[in-house]
Order: C-alpha cells, then structure tokens, then sequence
C-alpha cells in the first residue's frame, strides 16, 4: 500500500458517547480488551466511528484471545447492516506502549486478507486503534479501496460533541457545587507602613 501523498490526512471521527465507550473499556479493565466499531466513510479520507461493540473473548494482563465458535455466533446475531459495517477493531494495551505487536500486526493481515479485491461498487477499509490507560492512542487506515495506509502520525482524531448539551448540562449541574473562593487584594503599602 501507498503512504499518502503530499500531506494528505485522513480523519477520524468519534461521537462522543463512542469515544467515551472506548475509554471506559480501556480503563475500566486492568487487563487488555478488545472491542469492533461500525465505521462508515464520510468522504474520501474521512471515517466516521459509530458505534463500539464488544464481542465475547478471553483476556489477561498482555493477551486478547477469541473462541473461533463463540464469535462466529456472536457475529450471527447481528443484522445485515451492522455486521457490514464492522470496520474496526481496538484494543488496549493497558499501561504498556501502544505500538503494534506481531501478534497486532498478524491479526490485521488476517482481518484484510479476508476482504478480496476492491472494485468500483466496493469500499475496502479497515481501522486499528489500540489505546493505553494514558490516553495515548495509535491506529492505521488501510483504505484497500484508494491503496493508501494512514500512520497514527497521518491520522486526526476528532470526537465530534454535538450541540454538546450533554456537556452544557454537566456543567451547570457542576455549578452550585463548585465554590470559588474569592481573595481580597492586600494592599503592600498598607503592610509596610506597619
């Protein structure tokens, strides 16, 4: 795959209430986790992250492993739409660094080499995001369908906080419980004249 071209970006987006599933995940647990999201592309270099989605797997303080069976039936449950919207997969790294492992790297040859050729009626993506209890956050973009693989250092995050009611409501809630309090300015020269 191609690296983008004149500092070409791409873009991805997070609702709030996605961003914030994500990171209850990542700090909630004090092993790994992993996670899919419905993904849909907004325009040529821009994905739109819907939704996070955990399916059933077995962790430990270093490992993510799945029962092939349990998740081919948890896959079974979902609609037609959903399930052709799974473009992503996250995991934490907990408190380790979020670069890929090999075990990251050969799992995502897996996930592509599972999507065939692109064609004019196809759009070929797939997102990898792996976070850590830092917040430290970094992904790739292979975006099959323009052959063109985005770095974490290609990529803007951005989580998209609506009108951000949520957060106006928040924070008047916050508002008589937070009490600022006031200092009086001391005059110097009325300390020296003491």
């Amino acid at each position: 795959m191609n690296e983008p071209k004149n500092e070409q970006r791409a873009t991805l987006l997070f609702s709030a209430s996605t961003w914030a599933k994500m990171y209850a995940l990542i700090n909630t647990y004090a092993t790994e986790v992993e996670w899919h999201g419905t993904v849909e592309r907004v325009n040529k270099n821009t994905f739109r992250v819907k939704d996070v989605l955990v399916f059933p797997h077995s962790v430990t303080g270093a490992t993510v492993t799945s029962d092939q069976k349990e998740y081919e039936e948890w896959l079974d449950t979902l609609d037609n739409e959903t399930f052709n919207k799974l473009r992503f997969h996250g995991h934490s790294h907990v408190n380790m660094g979020v670069t890929p492992s090999g075990v990251d790297m050969g799992y995502r040859k897996n996930v592509l080499n599972n999507f065939g050729t692109p064609t004019e009626k196809t759009d070929h993506f797939y997102i990898f995001l792996i976070g850590n209890k830092k917040g430290e956050t970094s992904g790739e973009i292979y975006d099959l369908q323009n052959n063109v693989l985005y770095g974490t250092s290609d990529i803007d995050i951005k989580v998209d906080l609506g009108n951000g009611e949520f957060l106006n409501t928040f924070l008047e809630n916050a508002k008589p419980l937070v009490k600022e309090h006031k200092f009086n300015a001391v005059s110097y020269t009325h300390l020296r004249a003491h």
